[in-house]
């Protein structure tokens, strides 16, 4: 799958498998800007906001009203950043839920089974 364009973002509003590694600044328009912030809150993977300071914080983005964004860093550290101190977004991390689909949990449950293998009811990491 190609990255999508900006223009793409601007019209969709919704992420897909092709967004890790998408970065989007206040340079690339503030539409582009305000959809990236929206679209973090349903990224399934870690964000690094970039402050206009040029400190940066990677984080789980749960939350976002019109000034502010709600986040949790990976030590479980809640907090919120003004939207106007936000020069930049790296969708960082992997969306875990990338490429793994209940129909295809059901084929490798099927596939595990028929082989004699045990099979959990479970999801698990090789997916």
């Amino acid at each position: 799958m190609t990255n999508p364009t900006k223009g793409d973002l601007e019209a969709s509003g919704e992420l897909d498998e092709g967004q890790q590694g998408l970065h989007l600044t206040r340079l690339d328009g503030e539409s582009a800007f305000a959809g990236a912030i929206a679209m973090a809150v349903n990224y399934r993977g870690d964000v690094t906001i970039e402050q206009q300071q040029g400190e940066r914080i990677v984080c789980f983005v749960f939350d976002r009203t019109d000034t502010l964004i709600r986040y949790m860093t990976s030590s479980g550290v809640r907090a919120s950043i003004s939207i106007d101190e936000v020069e930049g977004i790296v969708f960082s991390g992997k969306d875990p839920a990338v490429g793994v689909t209940f129909e295809r949990w059901i084929e490798r449950y099927v596939e595990r089974t028929l082989a004699g293998e045990e099979a959990s009811l479970h999801g698990d990491e090789s997916a």
